[in-house]
């Protein structure tokens, strides 16, 4: 199945957060990922809710 016809598939998700506990050498290795801001229309507006310090 393409990851297009499966939105439950996260191949790689990048991470330049080196003091996150789920960035496992620049890839995201966390179960679920949560974004903050419905409304956020640039970069800046986002927020990784995921985030756990190391």
């Amino acid at each position: 199945m393409s990851r297009e016809n499966n939105k439950d598939v996260i191949a790689d998700v990048d991470c330049s957060v080196k003091n996150c506990v789920y960035n496992a050498q620049g890839k995201c290795s966390a179960d679920n990922i949560s974004i903050n801001c419905k409304t956020a229309v640039t970069e800046g507006e986002t927020s990784c809710h995921t985030f756990e310090l190391k």
